[in-house]
């Protein structure tokens, strides 16, 4: 494998921008690897054997700082059948520079958020910035528990969301190892990988905590028990309606939502509503569903006891309807009988006579 770039090669430069830009927060077994790379310019026999023989490291620690720089845009590589063929350094003004947090990556979230003025964007922090939020204790103790849970270094996109929530939105430290604790959790539960996906994640559940005013540790764990709860009504909810194999869609979701969180239907009054939908249709049917809980509100039904009641009172309207409309259908029956009786009888003498 061979390494060039643009840089002389009769010291070892470094350039100040990776100074300056990653030094305060990449992993530090990353930056020896990068500073090994410099060392070595141009060297025909450099290869991943080599240089983890140097830092005493794994070729597959050393591989993984590589994508990790060549992803920052430090580097590019080319491989082939994954055996690396050459690698560049890339000239620093010629690096990609990140300066947000990429929303449209993140997962879809259903995180409870109360109506509250916006959060303000989240900022690019500088080096200097970065360094004098790394000097506080507690922020500088966040970076290094993220690190752990997540098991890999951090990018400059996770420490600026992180510099964003404790610096912009004055989030403590402790609520966001909490987050970072919780985000965690719920993908392992979920079998999915802490890949570069949770960041964004973790920014959906602190954006809807923050909205919902829950900034500090006490009332973030609030938040988490009251998701909880709504996720396990909705739980319930898709089993009353026979959804057991699969999840519920968004727009599904967004239909039980609105009756059980937004209408506050009681729980029981939701399930009932969808035995009657399986019983009528034998299969989940969101719209006839909507249809019940719907006429029940145009009637004012807000208890079991006030739709059974409803119940029996149709039932007894249509049972008197019935009797009213007896009567008629006999008279007409009686006066059918009568009239084939009489032509029966005429019919009798005009034969005697």
């Amino acid at each position: 494998m061979q390494v060039s770039s643009g840089f002389p090669v009769a010291f070892t430069p470094v350039p100040q921008a990776f100074i300056d830009g990653c030094l305060s927060t990449a992993n530090g077994e990353y930056v020896k690897i990068y500073l090994l790379l410099l060392r070595h310019l141009d060297r025909q026999e450099l290869s991943l054997s080599l240089l983890a023989d140097k830092l005493d490291q794994t070729e597959k620690d050393v591989r993984r700082a590589l994508k990790y720089w060549e992803k920052e845009g430090w580097l590019s590589l080319e491989e082939r059948e994954g055996e690396l063929l050459s690698l560049e350094l890339l000239i620093p003004e010629a690096a990609p520079q990140k300066t947000t947090v990429p929303a449209q990556t993140a997962p879809a979230q259903t995180e409870p958020a109360a109506a509250a003025p916006q959060a303000p964007p989240v900022r690019s922090y500088s080096a200097v910035q970065m360094k004098s939020l790394m000097q506080q204790d507690d922020f500088s103790q966040l970076i290094f528990v993220t690190e752990r849970y997540l098991g890999r270094p951090l990018t400059k996109w996770d420490t600026d969301l992180l510099a964003y929530l404790y610096d912009e939105l004055h989030f403590p430290g402790e609520t966001l190892e909490y987050l970072v604790e919780y985000s965690v959790g719920i993908r392992e539960k979920r079998g999915e990988k802490n890949d570069q996906s949770i960041v964004p994640y973790m920014e959906k559940i602190a954006l809807g905590w923050h909205q919902a005013g829950a900034l500090s540790l006490e009332d973030a764990r609030k938040q988490v028990r009251l998701f909880s709860q709504k996720n396990g009504s909705l739980r319930e909810t898709a089993r009353a309606l026979g959804i057991r194999d699969r999840s519920l869609t968004d727009q599904e979701e967004k239909i039980l939502g609105h009756w059980l969180f937004e209408k506050n239907t009681p729980p029981e009054l939701m399930l009932e509503a969808c035995q009657r939908t399986i019983r009528s249709k034998n299969k989940p049917d969101f719209a006839y569903l909507e249809g019940i809980l719907k006429r029940w509100e145009n009637q004012g039904l807000k208890t079991l006891e006030a739709v059974a009641a409803e119940d029996e009172r149709f039932k007894g309207a249509r049972q008197e309807k019935k009797k009213t409309e007896a009567p008629k259908n006999d008279k007409r029956r009686t006066d059918y009988d009568a009239a084939l009786t009489a032509l029966y009888i005429r019919n009798l003498n005009a034969s005697e006579g």
